[in-house]
């Protein structure tokens, strides 16, 4: 099932159980967060680009033609409504807004996990359902778990799982991991520890990577000086 029809079948059951809802037209809120540093531009060594820095709104739109498709066959006609906040008070703020104009329960979240797991626990309890779209902490299927909350996306666990699992497939059981600067690759490196835990993975060694355009950098950055002195099987970079 695409993430698309996913979204269209919790609608159905949402208006299946919500007769005041059964009109042509459901409105779908989009909330984003303003200048998301997630999608900023990142440039590595030599001036290249490592990763564009789009939102993924776009997506939502093709997503939302294939559901509209499905959705004409049963009578029903899907729309997006974008907005976007600073903050979680601007966000719960954009939902009621949305929720008093236009009745809208049905909310896509394409935020950082902080203000993901800080907007299901300020909603908790009211009759809307939000589809996490991007936020993949580990809390946000744990401690910070709502009943309203919903995902299309894996978490960190499931991503190093799945990780984990391919490299025992290929019986490389001996990893080097490379770890950026970041809080989020902290994170994930202690994901990934997890994972190679449990699937009898062995982390022969941890060492710190940068990718940058700065040449005193290049010592954290080369991958021959970087892999020196250690047997390995493979190198996972966390960047």
């Amino acid at each position: 099932m695409t993430r698309a029809r996913a979204w269209l079948l919790a609608a159905l059951l949402l208006l299946g159980a919500a007769p005041a809802l059964a009109a042509t037209t459901v409105d779908i809120g989009y909330l984003e967060l303003t200048d998301d540093a997630r999608y900023d531009d990142r440039w590595a060594y030599a001036g290249l680009l490592l990763a564009p820095g789009g939102r993924p709104f776009a997506g939502a739109e093709t997503g939302l033609e294939e559901i509209n498709i499905n959705g004409g066959m049963v009578g029903f006609n899907f729309s997006l409504d974008r907005a976007e906040a600073e903050d979680a008070a601007g966000l719960q703020a954009a939902i009621e807004k949305l929720r008093n104009e236009k009745n809208v329960r049905l909310f896509l979240l394409d935020l950082p996990d902080q203000l993901t797991a800080e907007l299901g626990a300020a909603t908790k309890g009211k009759d809307i359902l939000l589809f996490n779209i991007s936020a993949t902490a580990n809390a946000l299927r744990g401690k910070a778990c709502e009943p309203q909350l919903l995902h299309v996306i894996p978490s960190l666990a499931m991503t190093t799982d799945a990780m984990a699992q391919f490299l025992t497939a290929r019986k490389w059981r001996d990893v080097l991991v490379l770890q950026g600067p970041l809080p989020a690759d902290a994170e994930l490196v202690t994901s990934f520890e997890r994972s190679a835990r449990r699937f009898g993975l062995k982390l022969v060694d941890k060492r710190p990577f940068v990718v940058s355009e700065d040449p005193r950098n290049r010592d954290q950055n080369n991958l021959a000086l970087l892999t020196t002195g250690v047997d390995y099987d493979v190198v996972y970079v966390v960047d």
